[in-house]
Formats: structure tokens, sequence, C-alpha cells
């Protein structure tokens, strides 16, 4: 139910001019068959979910696709000693 819930949720995001279009075409273009390729999208957009909702920070297009270390003004998560 949820990957279904999911796919339903992203179908509308991988058209070429959509967040997830340059994402999904090239997965496709590199040989993954489409429903496999919706899933990748499906999986990103459940992480991009979950690092939004621990984040608390409004939603940015462009933290989408970069790492932590490129964005300016996030500091890096502290590792507590044993």
């Amino acid at each position: 139910m949820l990957r279904k819930t999911l796919s339903q949720a992203v179908l509308p995001r991988v058209r070429k001019t959509d967040l997830y279009g340059l994402y999904y075409h090239g997965k496709k273009a590199k040989g993954m068959p489409g429903q496999k390729a919706m899933m990748a999208v499906a999986r990103k957009f459940l992480k991009l979910l979950w690092g939004w909702n621990r984040s608390q920070q409004d939603f940015s297009a462009d933290r989408v696709f970069c790492c932590a270390s490129q964005l300016p003004g996030l500091s890096q998560p502290q590792t507590q000693a044993a």
C-alpha cells in the first residue's frame, strides 16, 4: 500500500520539467525499467519527506539534489562521545 501511495504521489513530478524529471529520465536513460525508476524516485521522495520533517526548515528545491556539505549555513551533526 505504501509503494502504491508513493508512486501516485511522485507520478506528476517525473515530467522532464518537474522536480524529479531529470532524476527519473536519467535513470531511464541508463537502462533502468520504468517501474524500477519510479520506485527510485519514490524512495528519494520518502527520504526527502523524512529529512524535511527532521530539519523543521522551509522547503527549498535547491536542497533536494545536493549533499549537506554543499549547503551554506548548515551545521554538521555532532556525534556524542561515548
